[in-house]
C-alpha cells in the first residue's frame, strides 16, 4: 500500500489506514487530497486503471503526470467549492482534457468531491474525490441528440404529411405539408390525435376526432391503415390515406403515435374519370354485342341445315370469341360497380366445396392441357352470394391454367380453418416476384416479368376477385416461388 501513498504526511496515512483499505477497493475511481485538494494523498486502483493506465506503475514521474491531469481548472473549481462549503459539491458531464502517450484524450466525467470530517464532526482540508468516466453516455447522448435533428429535418421537408402525438392524444409536432393538408395551423399539445378541421368517412358520414384512424391506433396500440375525408376549414374536402402508428422505445414502452396522411385526391379523381370511362364504353358494348350474337345464332340456324363441318367450327370460334368479349364487358361494369359501392350480394348458405367443384366440372370440358385435382371432404357451409363467389372460383383457376403453360396440374382444395371456409388454387407456373404479391390484387396491375406480355388481359381479375371477397367479409391472400408456382387463396365466414 506503502506505493500508492504520498508519504507526505505519514500520520495521516496511519490514522486512515482502514479508510485506504476501504477506498482501495471502491469500483469506482477516487482520491484523497490533503491541504485542501493540493497534494493527492491516495489513489485506488480503479483510479489507476482508468486514469493511469498508460503509464508506468512504477514510474512516479509518470504518475504524477496522471494526477495533474485532473488538476484542471474544471476539476479545481469543483474541490475549492467543496472545501468552502464544507459539504459535498458534485457536477455531472465535466469535460477534460488527459495527456497520453498517444496524444491529447479527451474525457467526461462526473466529479464529486466531499471534505472528510474529524472526530468533532468539523470538516477538514482533506476532500475525498470521486470520478466517474461517463464519456461513452455523453457521446451516445450527442450522437442520439444528432440523429434525432437528421430524422426532424427529414420530417420537416417530407412532401407527404406527417405528424405525431404525444402519450395523452395530442398533436407535438406536424410538418409543413400538414398544414397544407389540414388548411391550417393546429395549436401543439392542445389539439388531439390530429390537426384537420373536421374529418368524414367515404360514404359522408362525420367522424369525430376521437373515433379518427389515429385514435383508433393509439387507443387500440397497433398500426391501421385507413381512408378518410379531411375537410379544411374553407370548406376543401380531401381524400386522404392514412397510416398511424405507434411510437416505443428502445424498452418497448409506447412514448406516444406518429401518422403519415398521403393525399390522394387528385389520384381519386383521375380513377374515377377512368371508371366513368370504362362504364360508358362498357354500356355502349352491350348493346351491340347482344344483338350480334342474337343474329350469329340465327345464321347458325340456318347454315347447320347444310351440314357444313368447317362452317359450323367457325361459327363455334365466333361465338367463343363474342363470350370472351361479354365477360370482358362484365368485368368492366363490375369494376365501375365496385368503386361506386353498387355491387348487391345476395346473402345465403350455400356448400363451397360443391360450389367449386361444379366450376371445376364446366372447365374440364374446355381445357385439354391441365389435369384438376380436387381436395374436398364433407360440406362447407358458407353464407354470401353464390354467383359473385362462382367469379372469383372461375377466375383463379383460369388464371392457374393461364399461367403455368408448361405444367399439366392445378391442385384445388377446400377446408374450414378457424370458422372460415377456405378455397386454395394451387398452379406449377412461372410464380410471382415476392416484392409484387402485395400489389396483385390492385386494380389494373400486371405482374412485370419476361413473360408478363405473352399473357393477354387488363389487370381486373384479381381486383374483382379480391373486392369480391372482401365485401363478404372474408380475406384473400398469395404465396408464391419463382418457377415453381403459385397458390391463391380466399376465406369466406362459415
Amino acid at each position: 500500500m506503502d506505493n500508492q501513498t504520498s508519504g507526505a504526511d505519514t500520520a495521516f496515512s496511519k490514522k486512515f489506514a482502514n479508510v485506504h483499505r476501504t477506498i482501495w477497493q471502491l469500483p469506482v475511481p477516487t482520491i484523497v487530497l490533503s491541504d485542501y485538494g493540493q497534494n493527492v494523498e491516495f489513489a485506488n486502483d480503479a483510479f489507476l486503471r482508468n486514469f493511469s493506465k498508460e503509464y508506468e506503475a512504477d514510474d512516479s514521474n509518470s504518475r504524477t503526470m496522471a494526477f495533474a491531469d485532473l488538476f484542471q481548472p474544471s476539476v479545481q473549481q469543483i474541490i475549492q467549492k467543496a472545501c468552502e462549503l464544507g459539504s459535498a459539491v458534485r457536477e455531472d458531464g465535466i469535460r477534460v482534457n488527459l495527456a497520453t502517450k498517444s496524444g491529447i484524450r479527451v474525457k467526461y466525467l462526473d466529479v464529486h468531491a466531499v471534505p472528510l470530517f474529524d472526530e468533532e464532526d468539523i470538516p477538514t482540508s482533506t476532500i475525498l474525490l470521486t470520478l466517474l468516466d461517463t464519456t461513452d453516455q455523453v457521446q451516445s447522448k450527442t450522437q442520439f441528440a444528432q440523429s434525432e435533428r437528421s430524422y426532424r429535418h427529414l420530417l420537416e421537408t417530407m412532401a407527404v404529411a406527417v405528424y405525431t402525438c404525444d402519450m395523452e392524444g395530442r398533436v407535438n409536432f406536424h410538418n409543413e405539408a400538414a398544414v397544407t393538408l389540414w388548411g391550417r395551423v393546429p395549436e401543439l399539445g392542445v389539439e388531439l390525435w390530429c390537426g384537420s378541421h373536421k374529418m368524414y368517412t367515404l360514404d359522408g358520414t362525420w367522424m369525430p376526432h376521437e373515433d379518427c384512424p389515429a385514435a383508433v391506433s393509439f387507443k387500440e396500440q397497433r398500426p391501421v391503415k385507413a381512408e378518410a375525408l379531411v375537410q379544411r376549414p374553407d370548406g376543401n374536402m380531401r381524400h386522404v390515406l392514412v397510416f398511424p402508428r405507434p411510437e416505443y422505445d428502445i424498452s418497448g414502452n409506447m412514448i406516444g403515435l406518429i401518422n403519415a396522411v398521403l393525399d390522394i385526391t387528385d389520384r381519386k379523381a383521375l380513377e374515377r374519370q377512368k371508371d366513368d370511362f370504362m362504364a360508358i364504353v362498357a354500356h355502349e358494348l352491350k348493346t351491340p354485342m347482344t344483338s350480334i350474337k342474337g343474329y350469329a345464332q340465327i345464321l347458325m340456324n340456318q347454315l347447320s341445315e347444310l351440314s357444313n363441318e368447317k362452317i359450323v367450327h367457325l361459327h363455334e370460334r365466333m361465338n367463343d370469341q363474342l363470350n370472351n368479349l361479354a365477360k370482358l364487358v362484365d368485368r368492366m361494369l363490375n369494376g365501375a360497380k365496385i368503386e361506386a359501392g353498387g355491387l348487391e350480394f345476395k346473402k345465403q348458405p350455400y356448400d363451397l366445396g360443391q360450389l367449386v367443384a361444379q366450376v371445376v366440372q364446366d372447365i374440364r370440358l374446355t381445357t385439354t392441357t391441365h389435369q384438376l385435382k380436387v381436395n374436398y371432404t364433407g360440406p362447407i357451409i358458407t353464407v354470401g352470394d353464390k354467383e359473385y363467389t362462382e367469379q372469383v372460383v372461375v377466375n383463379l383457376i383460369s388464371n392457374a391454367i393461364k399461367y403455368s403453360p408448361k405444367a399439366n396440374q392445378v391442385n384445388i382444395t377446400i377446408k374450414q380453418e378457424n370458422n372460415m371456409a377456405i378455397c386454395s388454387v394451387r398452379d406449377f407456373g412461372m410464380g410471382i416476384p415476392s416484392e409484387q404479391l402485395s400489389s396483385i390484387f390492385e386494380k389494373f396491375y400486371r405482374v412485370k416479368t419476361g413473360m408478363s406480355n405473352k399473357f393477354p388481359g387488363i389487370g381486373l381479375g384479381l381486383y374483382l376477385s379480391a373486392e369480391i371477397v372482401r365485401q363478404q367479409g372474408g380475406a384473400i391472400w398469395s404465396e408464391s416461388t419463382i418457377n415453381e408456382g403459385s397458390t391463391f387463396s380466399f376465406s369466406l365466414p362459415m
